[in-house]
């Protein structure tokens, strides 16, 4: 239950970054996943795509982390670093094929196989530069519960942007409820997610 409760935390806080607000580093706040909102010493950059999970947009996230700047336009290079493909589970075999597959196919001819398949730089074995987990949660869906075609290329831990916080361990409470010849169990804890500033290490593409 604990575990359920901190995941539907951390994804309420990941679904908000299309309007989440946070200081930029630039005296100003910008939002969390944005288009030409993130300031730089000199110039701006942005970590906002509109289109669907698909290889062309997956490298279109893998860039914008690969160019990724500190606010002294210094490159991060964040792109080397272990990165979460975070999906809903109505995407998870895309993804899955996206970043395990050899191979982009581009058509199926029969019996014979792919053809006019090219190699997927995304896969490990292919780049071993390059280390992406698919991550499926059914949290990962529009408070309305209907739109779950976001999805975000995040740096796991620690360059996460994403943070929880769960100040001291979860307690369980145990309460006997003599009128009805019962037990009471119940686990207390405190969680905060929250987002570091300035945000770096995430892409999100939010299709609409």
């Amino acid at each position: 239950a604990v575990k359920r409760k901190l995941e539907k935390l951390a994804y309420a806080r990941l679904m908000l970054a299309f309007s989440d607000t946070v200081n930029d580093g630039a005296e100003s706040t910008s939002v969390v996943c944005s288009t030409s909102d993130h300031k730089l010493l000199v110039g701006s950059q942005d970590n906002l795509l509109t289109g669907a999970l698909a290889a062309s947009t997956l490298a279109d996230a893998r860039e914008i982390l690969a160019g990724w700047q500190n606010y002294n336009n210094e490159p991060l290079n964040l792109d080397k670093l272990p990165m979460a493909l975070v999906v809903h589970p109505a995407h998870g075999d895309l993804a899955r094929r996206l970043v395990g597959s050899p191979q982009h196919t581009q058509s199926v001819a029969g019996a014979v196989g792919a053809t006019g398949a090219q190699i997927n730089p995304m896969n490990t074995s292919v780049n071993p530069e390059r280390s992406i987990t698919v991550t499926e949660s059914a949290y990962c869906t529009e408070s309305s519960g209907t739109d779950n075609d976001a999805w975000f290329l995040i740096c796991k831990p620690p360059q996460t942007p994403l943070k929880l916080w769960v100040p001291t361990p979860p307690s369980l409470e145990i309460m006997r409820d003599a009128q009805n010849r019962n037990w009471s169990i119940s686990v207390v804890f405190e969680a905060k997610a929250y987002w570091r500033a300035p945000v770096d290490g995430i892409v999100g593409s939010n299709p609409g």
